[in-house]
């Protein structure tokens, strides 16, 4: 990467924190999943291809806990934040957001895959 992908955010580059940002915006979203679906589905991919699905509903008060919970107030404010921050360096250095942006994209279900 080139000089253009330095910042002044603790050290952090423009790439790194965009892909922080990448990052959070998955925490984010599947916080939202589980509130939205009022539960926590999981999928575990056999070797021959196959799968199996699980679902474990949540009671309103599980909801409660997890929507007025610390963790998911600092989730959605770091994200919030990152999220700002991004989009200015998209907007300076678009090569460098469209470099991880392609980095997060290329997952076989669609989804954004950290590992």
């Amino acid at each position: 990467m080139s000089d253009k992908s330095k910042s002044n955010f603790g050290g952090l580059k423009n790439s790194e924190l965009i892909f922080m940002s990448f990052i959070m915006k998955d925490v984010f979203e599947t916080y939202e999943e589980i509130i939205d679906q009022k539960g926590v589905s999981n999928r575990l991919t056999l070797p021959d291809g196959s799968f199996l699905e699980s679902f474990k509903s949540l009671d309103d008060e599980s909801l409660e806990e997890l929507t007025t919970s610390k963790r998911y107030s600092y989730i959605i404010s770091i994200h919030e934040k990152l999220n700002n921050v991004s989009t200015l360096v998209q907007e300076s250095f678009p090569e460098i957001y469209e470099e991880i942006e392609e980095m997060f994209s290329n997952s076989e279900d669609g989804k954004n895959n950290i590992l």
